[in-house]
């Protein structure tokens, strides 16, 4: 059911389109219709609805007329990007497995990004149910080719998730604002090859040594997590949110980092054990005792440093259009290295335990990756995801410690006991993990 309403004002006029989309709101609808034709509109507004007289500011919501459900109008437009904000998303939080209540989609900030950038511009204008297979196809063939800036499978398949989620959810049983999702059938996305870059051992000691410099226009703490990173093999965003309540034992043999599953990306704590290396980089971090996050933001006191800076540290900011941000150069660039990012420096530490001779399912752990196979028998997802919760403590330091002592013998660094030659070193980290306690 629609119809068109015109209004006057001013001296102008503009026509909109009303439409009901479920029965019930017929009466709602007529009262927002009458509304609308009521000749008061440029003194009473109607800011409730998104609808106001152009260059007439913003009035207070009246409160005798609510929102009707399922009406809509063309001229209502959310220019302000509300949805993003966190107090509309987590109007129904849920508990999680560590006893907090989150968003239950927690990625939701980067599935409204997609919504945003690909999504509205293309199909915005379209009620849901008139958007068909084609229309997403067509969609995804066009961020492909590059029409919405840089070509890229990866954004495509980001688009097609964030568009499934968003029809499957309209289509559930209780909504019904379409029939059925227009996500089917759609014809298969190129692969997406994954990276390979290693860096090799000049690479590391140009690296590491460069990242002591004095004349670095990156604060010292971001040089650190870089350190830390390929020290740890943790993720970034594991790392950096690294509190001195989650460190334990720095002082004795066995030093550990444990860190809550709201920073982990398969949702489930991590007990990392920690060199001797990575604690001699905690130490330094921590240059007070009131500081609480070992990476600490130079720029906002308690708080950790933002989670892409170790990227924009590696990339710098020249490629920035924004024309009022300083245009640095990026670590990568200042110390002659072909570009890499953080991720890479996670490859590189597992490459060099597979270079020393470690299990891939130990490093696989260092990484908190799921082995998928072991003594070459199929073993079932529910017997680690539910019955096993061993951390592998022995085996995984076994790795870390084999890492630190390979990287202080390519930088030059005197290890704080004597190392032998590195392939005798792993295979007595490895006699000693597999060991009894």
């Amino acid at each position: 059911m629609s119809w068109r309403v015109r209004q006057h004002y001013h001296g102008g006029r503009r026509d909109l389109l009303v439409q009901v989309h479920r029965p019930a709101d017929r009466q709602a609808a007529h009262r927002l219709a009458r509304h609308l034709q009521s000749g008061n509109l440029h003194r009473r507004g109607c800011p409730q609805q998104g609808l106001r007289p152009q260059g007439h500011g913003r009035r207070r919501a009246r409160r005798d007329l609510p929102r009707p459900e399922g009406c809509k109008s063309e001229a209502r437009q959310d220019r302000r990007g509300d949805h993003r904000r966190a107090d509309r998303v987590d109007e129904d939080p849920v508990k999680k497995p560590d006893g907090e209540m989150r968003p239950r989609l927690e990625s939701w900030e980067n599935t409204a990004s997609h919504l945003d950038r690909f999504i509205r511009p293309r199909l915005g204008k379209k009620l849901a149910m008139e958007v068909t297979k084609h229309d997403i196809a067509t969609l995804s063939n066009d961020i492909v080719a590059g029409k919405f800036g840089k070509p890229s499978v990866s954004n495509a398949r980001h688009m097609r998730k964030a568009a499934s989620g968003l029809f499957n959810w309209a289509a559930e049983a209780g909504r019904d604002y379409v029939t059925a999702s227009p996500c089917v059938n759609l014809p298969k996305l190129d692969p997406e090859h994954p990276r390979t870059r290693v860096l090799s051992e000049d690479e590391i000691r140009i690296f590491w040594h460069g990242l002591d410099r004095d004349d670095l226009p990156y604060d010292r703490r971001t040089c650190l997590a870089l350190k830390f990173e390929l020290v740890t093999m943790l993720r970034s965003r594991e790392l950096l949110g690294a509190h001195r309540d989650e460190l334990f034992d720095l002082d004795r043999e066995h030093a550990r980092f444990d860190v809550p599953l709201k920073r982990v990306k398969k949702r489930r704590v991590i007990q990392q054990p920690l060199s001797d290396l990575a604690v001699e980089i905690i130490k330094e971090a921590l240059t007070s005792d009131d500081q609480q996050f070992v990476f600490e933001s130079p720029m906002y006191k308690g708080q950790p440093i933002h989670r892409k800076a170790m990227a924009d540290a590696l990339r710098g900011t020249k490629h920035e259009k924004n024309k009022d941000k300083t245009k640095t150069a990026g670590l990568c660039e200042l110390l002659g290295l072909k570009p890499f990012t953080p991720h890479d420096l996670r490859r590189t530490a597992a490459t060099l335990a597979g270079d020393l001779g470690f299990d891939d399912a130990w490093i696989a752990k260092c990484l908190d990756h799921a082995a998928s196979k072991k003594s070459e028998q199929n073993v079932p997802t529910v017997t680690g995801k539910v019955y096993n919760h061993s951390k592998r403590m022995k085996e995984k330091r076994a790795v870390l410690d084999g890492v630190a002592a390979e990287l202080r013998r390519i930088v030059g660094a005197p290890a704080a006991k004597a190392a032998g030659p590195r392939r005798s070193e792993a295979r007595s980290l490895i006699n000693r993990a597999c060991g009894p306690a």
